[in-house]
């Protein structure tokens, strides 16, 4: 579990050991995290992706497909939330 020293980034799988990776995500939402969410998963189907956006992930990303788009994007993400806090 992420500690009192919210990273600016926690990559979350959706197919955790035991668990959903949505729990997750819903976990840290709860407790007021507003650390950027971003889920990587081997699913392709929306469904999966819905349910993470609607946990409150910022992204979904395919394992398959991580490029620099990707990398990018959760760049940016980030940024904005440095931004936001400065």
């Amino acid at each position: 579990m992420v500690d009192d020293d919210a990273p600016d980034l926690v990559l979350v799988d959706l197919h955790l050991d035991g668990r959903d990776g949505t729990w997750l995500i819903k976990e840290l939402r709860s407790r007021g995290r507003d650390t950027v969410l971003a889920v990587v998963t081997a699913s392709s189907r929306s469904e999966d992706h819905a349910a993470a956006l609607e946990a409150g992930a910022d992204s979904v990303h395919n394992k398959t497909s991580m490029t620099s788009t990707m990398m990018d994007e959760l760049a940016e993400l980030v940024g904005r939330r440095v931004d936001a806090a400065c």
